[in-house]
């Protein structure tokens, strides 16, 4: 009965906050994705299906209040981001015009979270640890006192799943932010969490890997990894891959925790694999890009300038990396080359490409790039 009352209860806001005049113009609720995570899926694959024609172009740029989180959302005709200085800004994709900027707080380190027609931003200091905010209503639905967290929310069915700075993780209905059930880690978490089905997996700082049952936070089993992890996991083929600080790649056992397999790198790993289904993929931070099977055998190798600054973005045939060289690579997947090499003015701090294929790219420390295949070329 209660499910069933907050599954009406969200029905009533969705119908409720779609006949105002929304932040996210829609004609439908039907129109909006369900969900937006970063890393796209509760897997954190990084990948899209959409496709880059290169060479792209910087063909707007447009300036926000800040530092933006590692993750944007791109929500129908908007782009959504937040700021490590707390504010929440919503731009039109097309132009990035009607710069909306909302103050809600401070420190915010970890991407938001969308369900619609929600947003769920965590912070790692301030007054609240995660809010709830209607992108449609444009106010806030609920929110959770300290629980600070540099994790990105993960939102399966009609929960929202958070983990904090003091190691518990929580499982809260997102309509209205009770507790659902909750855990308590024995190390805090500062990655963002990876789900599969029912199993919740959660790394912390000291190489701890902890699987939790969705429904209700029990723990399925924990493996401690010999060195320290500063990655998310990614769930694929029923197995996890974490890389560590040492430059090993370990292959867990998604339902025993076993490590199935293991390799070893010369750079240790700042960001996570990423993967488009056939192959994973992995920037080390003196420079390497490694494309590796399941297994964790090399396949090939790309060596480019600078540390990686968020998560390889994978799309139908190329992948895009931004590093702290202030470059942006374009790798061809089919052939292995570098398609293209762009020079930023500023170290890119954010990235994402959306389903027409347009790559928008947030600056440090206080602007916005819309980059396409175009002749057309803003200066930076």
């Amino acid at each position: 009965m209660k499910r069933l009352l907050n599954i009406l209860t969200l029905w009533l806001l969705l119908f409720l906050f779609g006949c105002q005049n929304p932040n996210v113009r829609i004609n439908s609720l039907s129109e909006l994705p369900e969900v937006l995570q970063a890393g796209f899926n509760s897997e954190r694959w990084y990948f899209t299906n959409a496709e880059i024609s290169p060479p792209i172009n910087i063909v707007k740029k447009k300036g926000i209040s800040g530092l933006a989180n590692p993750f944007l959302l791109p929500v129908k005709d908007k782009l959504i981001l937040t700021t490590y200085n707390g504010y929440l800004v919503s731009m039109n994709k097309d132009n990035l015009g009607n710069v909306a900027n909302k103050r809600i707080g401070r420190g915010i380190s970890a991407p938001a979270a969308f369900s619609r027609p929600l947003l769920f931003i965590p912070a790692e200091k301030g007054k609240y640890g995660l809010q709830a905010y209607d992108l449609a209503g444009r106010q806030f639905l609920w929110k959770k006192k300290q629980l600070y967290s540099r994790s990105s929310p993960l939102v399966p069915d009609q929960m929202i799943i958070h983990a904090t700075l003091k190691g518990k993780i929580f499982a809260l209905n997102k309509i209205n932010g009770e507790v659902v059930w909750q855990y308590q880690n024995s190390k805090p978490i500062e990655s963002d969490l990876a789900l599969h089905d029912n199993i919740l997996i959660a790394c912390s700082r000291d190489g701890l890997v902890t699987a939790l049952n969705l429904d209700d936070g029990g723990v399925l089993w924990r493996k401690e990894l010999p060195e320290h992890i500063y990655t998310s996991p990614l769930i694929a083929n029923d197995c996890i891959f974490i890389p560590d600080m040492k430059g090993n790649v370990f292959k867990l056992d998604l339902k025993k925790g076993t490590v199935v397999e293991k390799n070893s790198f010369n750079s240790p790993f700042y960001q996570p694999f990423s993967t488009d289904g056939n192959q994973l993929f992995l920037m080390g931070s003196e420079g390497t890009l490694w494309a590796l099977d399941f297994n964790l055998r090399p396949l090939w190798s790309v060596s480019l300038k600078g540390t990686p600054t968020t998560p390889i973005l994978i799309t139908k045939n190329h992948l895009l990396i931004a590093t702290y060289q202030k470059k942006v690579y374009l790798i061809d997947k089919r052939n292995h080359e570098i398609a293209q090499e762009l020079t930023l003015k500023n170290r890119p701090a954010a990235a994402v490409v959306d389903e027409k294929g347009t790559v928008f790219i947030a600056m440090e420390y206080d602007s916005v790039l819309r980059l396409e295949s175009s002749k057309g070329e803003e200066k930076q």
